[in-house]
C-alpha cells in the first residue's frame, strides 16, 4: 500500500496595499486662487476661485473647497460692489461735468441775448418793455433749446432766465441774471462828477479870496503932528 505524498509546506502571503490620501485638485486650486484673489487683488481673482471651489465641491474631500467657496464668494461679492461703486462715481463725475458744461453755454447764451436790449437802450435810452424784450430774446435758447425770457424790473434794471433742465419757470434750477441800465448809472455818475467839480472849483475859489485879500498892502500909519 503506497502513501500519499505529503502536503506542500504551508505558504503564507502577506499583501500590503499602500492607501494614500485622495486629493481634490480643483479644490485645492480654487481655495489657493480665492485667498490670493482677496488678499492681494482686492478680489479680482475671486471670481475664478469661486468657479473652481464651486467645481471641487463635487469630489472629496471637499475641506479646501468648502473654505475656498467661503472666501471666493466673499472676494467676488466685495469686488462687485466696489466696481459697481467705481461705476457710480464715473457716471456722477460724468453727470456733474455735463452739468456745468449746460450751465456755462446757458450764461454764455443769456449774455449774447443782453447785447440786443443794451442796443435797443443805447437807441431809446430807455429799456424795453416786457413784450419788446421778450420779441429781442425769442431767438435765444438755452442749453435745453428752451427760449430765454426778459422781464424789466425797473427803469434800470432787467432780466434774462432760463427755465432750466425742467423747462418749467420759478422752478430752483432756473438760470437768472440780472443787468443794470449801464447808461443811466453813466450819465448819473457823470452829474455825480460835475457836481463834485463845482464844489471843487467853488471851494477853489473861497480859499484864492482870501489869499487874495492877504496880498494886498497893509494901510500906511500917519503920525500925529
Amino acid at each position: 500500500m503506497s502513501q500519499a505524498p505529503p502536503p506542500p509546506p504551508y505558504q503564507q502571503r502577506i499583501i500590503i496595499q499602500h492607501v494614500g490620501g485622495e486629493s481634490n485638485g480643483l479644490g485645492t486650486a480654487g481655495f489657493v486662487i480665492s485667498l490670493v484673489g482677496l488678499l492681494l487683488t482686492c478680489g479680482l481673482l475671486s471670481p475664478i476661485g469661486l468657479i473652481l471651489s464651486i467645481a471641487g465641491l463635487f469630489k472629496p474631500p471637499r475641506g479646501l473647497a468648502i473654505a475656498g467657496f467661503i472666501i471666493g464668494l466673499i472676494g467676488s461679492v466685495g469686488f462687485a460692489a466696489f466696481g459697481l461703486g467705481f461705476l457710480l462715481l464715473l457716471i456722477g463725475f460724468g453727470a456733474a461735468a455735463k452739468a456745468a458744461g449746460q450751465v456755462a453755454q446757458t450764461t454764455a447764451a443769456i449774455q449774447q441775448a443782453s447785447s440786443a436790449v443794451a442796443a435797443y437802450r443805447a437807441e431809446h435810452k430807455a429799456l424795453p418793455d416786457d413784450a419788446e424784450g421778450q420779441r429781442l430774446v425769442a431767438g435765444s435758447l438755452d442749453a435745453w433749446k428752451h427760449p430765454l425770457t426778459y422781464q424789466k424790473v425797473d427803469d434800470k434794471t432787467f432780466e434774462i432766465a432760463s427755465a432750466g433742465l425742467d423747462g418749467k419757470p420759478s422752478t430752483p434750477d432756473d438760470i437768472r441774471r440780472r443787468f443794470p441800465n449801464e447808461a443811466d448809472d453813466e450819465g448819473e455818475g457823470d452829474a455825480a462828477d460835475e457836481k463834485n467839480a463845482d464844489g471843487k472849483k467853488a471851494d477853489g475859489e473861497e480859499a484864492a479870496a482870501p489869499k487874495a485879500a492877504s496880498d494886498e498892502p497893509p494901510p500906511a500909519k500917519t503920525t500925529p503932528p
